[in-house]
């Protein structure tokens, strides 16, 4: 019991590391202007509304990525139901990048493919987790 849910924490400690760096790397692509405030939620929403689309694209890729690794963390890690695991951090990732999403005003199309950027990449880390770490139970 335990271990599954350590197995479940550990996916999502990964996946947040990937997120921190990964933003970290997109914000060398795309630097903030020199008079952003990051103190007031209300400039940030600005940069992010008029941020260029290839920045919400690499926002996204890295939540896809995040969740994969995530979940392939959970699955080798878990004894039983390792694709619950990994299905169940890519579910949190998906609440949590969601709100992110939604309050933070990325565009509606951005909004859309985040549903679609984390729960079947989670499967997929899954999948490969399964594979690597043996059988399913």
């Amino acid at each position: 019991m335990l271990r599954n849910i350590l197995s479940v924490i550990a996916g999502l400690i990964v996946s947040f590391i990937v997120i921190m760096v990964g933003e970290g790397m997109t914000h060398n692509l795309f630097p903030l202007p020199s008079n952003i405030n990051l103190n007031n939620p209300e400039t940030v929403k600005t940069f992010i509304a008029t941020a260029p689309n290839s920045f919400h694209l690499a926002i996204l890729i890295i939540y896809a990525l995040a969740s994969l690794i995530g979940a392939f963390i959970a699955a080798i890690i878990t004894l039983r139901n390792k694709m619950s695991k990994a299905i169940t951090v890519g579910g949190i990732l998906m609440g949590l990048g969601l709100f992110n999403l939604v309050t933070l005003s990325h565009p509606v199309w951005a909004i859309i493919c985040g549903v679609f950027a984390f729960l079947p990449f989670a499967y997929v880390g899954g999948l490969i987790g399964i594979k690597v770490s043996g059988p399913r139970k």
